[in-house]
């Protein structure tokens, strides 16, 4: 691909890790281009999503298999990448690539994200996701992004970012949302009607957004503070890329975070992250502090 249009800011990796987190809080949005690790864990996830759906072409799956089949293949390809030894060792790999040290990374759980074009074949964790800051869910300010799609994408069928609205208020159900309350219902198989995360409570944004069209490879990385969502996919493939949220104790124990101009959520969460390299926790009162 050419030219990323700005807001975007492209690079190569290996960057110093105390400048990259003063720009991510900054509100900058990166691409990182020539991660070889980048390259491998697409592949890795090419692998898993084939294997699991049964075919060379997991982007059509949802159109040639039932849906309830559909389902629960997707389900088994997000798990075993989830737990996959090999993509964990890869990620780690992106992340010194990158300039981190995967010592001082606290991540969230790693996502290979199928979200179907079909609304039949979509569930409670493959629909498109509404507008929101990552911040409004975790309250926690050094939080970081990570997204890159496996197969290609296009504008309708993509993640969308809102760039310019990381300083301005977006009103939004965060204080109405508990961390705690959505765990104790997927504890209990009783999810119900339970948003997945605190969302936007505007329509239509005040604000244009931008997609992210950005190659297989590629990694896009941006504050949990920036407003992002789903594309409402009506392609006729599903959207399959891979994502996850990240806290470096580097960037805690320095004080960098973002802004919160309107997060209200009553909890943090901390427990959403564990060190890529052993599995600790990132204690509520990390290393550093």
């Amino acid at each position: 691909m050419g030219a990323i249009e700005a807001p975007f800011v492209t690079g190569s990796g290996g960057r110093d890790a105390d400048e990259l987190g003063e720009r991510l809080m900054a509100g900058d949005i990166f691409v990182l281009r020539g991660l070889a690790p980048m390259d491998a864990l697409v592949a890795r996830a090419r692998t898993i999503a084939c294997e699991a759906l049964g075919t060379d072409a997991p982007q059509t799956a949802e159109t040639v298999m039932p849906v309830d089949e559909f389902r629960r293949r997707s389900a088994a390809a997000r798990a075993r990448f989830r737990e996959d030894a090999e993509a964990n060792r890869i990620w780690q790999e992106v992340m010194a690539a990158a300039g981190l040290d995967p010592s001082e990374i606290y991540a969230d759980r790693r996502i290979l994200r199928i979200q179907p074009s079909a609304a039949g074949a979509r569930a409670y964790r493959t629909g498109p996701l509404p507008p929101h800051r990552d911040t409004w869910g975790s309250n926690i300010a050094a939080q970081i992004n990570w997204w890159g799609p496996v197969y290609p994408v296009s504008s309708g069928c993509t993640m969308l970012m809102w760039p310019t609205l990381f300083r301005t208020p977006v009103a939004n159900t965060s204080a109405e949302w508990d961390l705690d309350e959505l765990m104790r219902r997927i504890e209990a198989k009783a999810v119900g009607d339970y948003p997945l995360l605190p969302a936007a409570a505007v329509d239509p944004i005040p604000a244009k957004p931008v997609p992210v069209l950005i190659e297989p490879g590629e990694l896009l990385v941006f504050s949990g503070a920036h407003l992002h969502g789903s594309v409402d996919n009506r392609t006729g493939v599903s959207r399959i890329s891979i994502d996850t949220r990240s806290v470096s104790t580097r960037d805690l124990a320095a004080a960098r975070g973002a802004p919160n101009v309107d997060g209200k959520a009553p909890r943090v969460g901390w427990r959403w992250f564990h060190r890529i390299t052993d599995g600790a926790p990132l204690a509520p009162s990390p290393p550093g502090l």
